[in-house]
């Protein structure tokens, strides 16, 4: 419902505050009321050893909130551009990756009546019994440059459908989602990738004959796949001098994996043709 007092699963949450679903009286209905705020973001990141740029990025988000006594509608979305993708001799994996990235934030309808509430839209969830954060986390990730993205910025909203009951002292709630869960990330060899110096390390006489593959992250399946929708259930009960909570969900594993290339691929990717990492 709108009303709950901690985040939990699979309850969606959103970044502005809810209130109780109560309906107002006839006699004093409360009026539509509309929100519609920005925000702008810029962040520069220079690295010492060389003097690289190597992020540039300026981020706008614009938000838009309409809150009736029955339903709450938010549109919030953000665009990012970081010129530093564009430079003399960045490699188009990362160029596709870092150079500009329009997304969806909270997106989503949400209608209430009584004890009953249903969800549908982009949207994060929260997952697991805690007082301020959740206990896991079930949303995908900004990870392109890992301990330097703008903390509201990094969970990556899905599209999601969540419906929730609420009966005296029990609360039932289902959240499918239908998206799966993919990080974005940086190429792996990229010229922003974090991972680039040690892995050229480690390849070491190989390491010419890898930087001129263009190899990529592949994400499987489909993100709308019939196998990647998820299922999230939790059940609580509210007792006089305990809490008691249940739940349960149907995942993917996000952690993917490295499959090496046949023979001929290999060929071809150290020939200068594509590589998908899964």
């Amino acid at each position: 419902g709108w009303g709950s007092s901690a985040p939990s699963s699979p309850s969606p949450s959103s970044d502005a505050p809810d209130e109780p679903a109560s309906t107002p009286s006839a006699s004093d209905p409360a009026p539509p009321e509309l929100q519609l705020r920005g925000r702008l973001d810029q962040a520069t990141h220079l690295r010492l050893r060389g003097a690289e740029l190597t992020q540039s990025r300026f981020a706008a988000e614009l938000h838009l909130r309409l809150r009736t006594p029955h339903a709450r509608v938010v549109l919030a979305g953000r665009l990012e551009v970081d010129p530093a993708a564009w430079q003399r001799g960045v490699d188009p994996a990362t160029r596709e990756a870092h150079g500009w990235w329009l997304r969806p934030l909270d997106a989503f309808l949400e209608v209430g009546e009584g004890a009953v509430s249903v969800r549908v839209g982009w949207q994060r969830l929260s997952w697991g019994e805690a007082t301020l954060l959740p206990t896991l986390q079930v949303d995908p990730q900004d990870r392109r440059t890992p301990g330097l993205a703008f903390d509201h910025a990094r969970p990556i909203r899905r599209l999601a459908t969540a419906l929730s009951f609420r009966a005296g002292r029990h609360d039932l709630a289902f959240t499918g989602v239908h998206e799966a869960r993919f990080d974005r990330k940086a190429p792996p060899l990229g010229a922003f990738s974090p991972f680039r110096a040690p892995a050229l390390r480690a390849l070491g006489p190989l390491a010419g004959a890898a930087l001129s593959a263009d190899v990529r992250w592949e994400d499987r399946p489909h993100r709308w796949a019939g196998q990647s929708q998820q299922l999230y259930v939790r059940h609580r009960y509210r007792g006089r001098r305990a809490e008691l909570a249940l739940h349960a969900a149907s995942l993917l594993d996000p952690l993917g994996e490295v499959r090496p290339p046949s023979p001929d691929a290999l060929g071809d990717a150290l020939a200068g043709a594509r590589l998908d990492l899964v």
